[in-house]
């Protein structure tokens, strides 16, 4: 049998990293990676946007519990409605965010190439939470954000 020496597997448990979860980050300021992504729900265009946590860097309720590093959520933007219309609110919400990528030099001519240029880009973001009205879980909103 071979020796594997590593200190890690020499420490204690508490030693190693935890597993990073899928949750709403909590009210608050939040330092993070961002990644965008295009996808279909429900036969619909969406872009769906990841925040990768990094660092609280303020929580609107202070005895929230912080997200750990690595820990991701995702604010979905379905564009539109079953009808087939436009979903004003998601392209509005969109439109801000990609504006501001812009701004900040974010390459692209179209829509597709600012969101496809986005991939890890840091942000400090502004959390909220709203309820799924379906599910009763907690959800992230993306009030606001500045570049990192």
């Amino acid at each position: 049998m071979t020796q594997i020496t590593d200190s890690l597997l020499d420490a204690t448990l508490d030693d190693l990293a935890d597993l990073p979860s899928f949750k709403a980050f909590p009210p608050g300021v939040h330092l993070c990676k961002m990644f965008l992504a295009i996808k279909e729900i429900n036969k619909k265009p969406a872009v769906e946007a990841k925040l990768v946590h990094k660092e609280t860097l303020e929580l609107t309720n202070p005895t929230d519990i912080p997200p750990n590093a690595g820990d991701e959520t995702t604010v979905l933007y379905i564009l539109k409605n079953n009808d087939g219309s436009a979903n004003e609110i998601a392209q509005g919400q969109l439109k801000g965010i990609l504006s501001k990528l812009k701004a900040a030099g974010v390459e692209g001519g179209s829509t597709r190439e600012v969101i496809e240029a986005v991939n890890g880009i840091e942000i400090a973001a502004v959390t909220a939470q709203r309820e799924n009205k379906q599910t009763g879980d907690k959800n992230t909103t993306l009030k606001s954000f500045e570049l990192a």
